[in-house]
């Protein structure tokens, strides 16, 4: 009698469940943005975001308590090949998590992430180039953090707590730079705030602080190829001036 008033809770709990999945409002929209409506906060209808990162950095900003209203999962997917210098950055808003912390980022091109609701959090099911943030997701607050994305492939980034000369990377006479480019995500507010980068000797061989302005979230690119004469190391150099918000990151290519 035990057994079968448990096996009959179980089919009551599953029917309630099965009834309540019906009962959600569906995810059923695919929108595609691109770094003019960013951040992008999540609509209600939104299952697929669609991202063109081909134009600059974008960041995606998850609902607050989303398990309690969809049922879907979310799908955000870069489709402009370009997240490799461009990442796309999910962002839970308020005090939500994703994975356990403040946001997440796509870095590969073309990669994408499938995300649900947990509790009050959200986590990822299935994702092709996600990695981590770190805290402060939305200000890159904290030092130079180098990485290396690919074979010849060097990227740092910065924020207004960096003040001064940051290695890139070091090369050896005869090393060509085939492209660079400087992502300004989040504005500096000191306007006498300055950008450059370039080799030991000539800090904006690459790009003249004329060239950069840290007031606004742009990105910067340069495809001229630079042939190294002697070994030289490629450094970013930042002048934050007072500014107390302020990030980005630069990627550098080379042979």
């Amino acid at each position: 009698m035990a057994s079968r008033r448990r096996r009959m809770k179980t089919m009551a709990r599953q029917m309630a469940e099965e009834i309540t999945e019906q009962r959600l409002p569906k995810r059923n929209q695919t929108k595609t943005i691109d770094i003019t409506q960013s951040p992008y906060r999540v609509r209600g209808e939104d299952r697929i975001v669609l991202v063109d990162s081909s134009l600059g950095p974008v960041q995606v900003v998850l609902p607050p308590n989303g398990h309690t209203t969809k049922a879907e999962d979310l799908i955000v997917k870069d489709i402009g090949g370009a997240a490799h210098v461009n990442p796309i950055t999910i962002i839970p808003e308020g005090t939500a998590r994703l994975d356990g912390i403040e946001a997440r980022k796509i870095e590969n091109s073309d990669g994408s992430a499938t995300i649900m609701a947990q509790g009050t959090n959200w986590v990822t099911k299935k994702d092709e180039g996600l990695v981590d943030a770190g805290e402060n997701g939305l200000n890159g607050k904290g030092p130079a953090r180098k990485t290396a994305t690919s074979a010849g492939q060097h990227r740092v980034e910065f924020d207004s707590n960096i003040s001064g000369t940051v290695k890139i990377a070091s090369l050896a006479k005869g090393k060509t730079v085939l492209s660079a480019a400087v992502v300004v995500s989040t504005a500096f507010n000191d306007n006498g705030s300055t950008i450059s980068l370039g080799i030991n000797g000539d800090s904006g061989a690459i790009f003249t602080t004329s060239q950069v302005s840290p007031n606004f979230e742009a990105t910067y690119r340069s495809e001229h190829p630079i042939i190294m004469q002697k070994a030289q190391d490629i450094l970013l150099t930042i002048d934050p001036g007072s500014s107390t918000t302020g990030s980005g990151y630069v990627v550098v290519t080379t042979t």
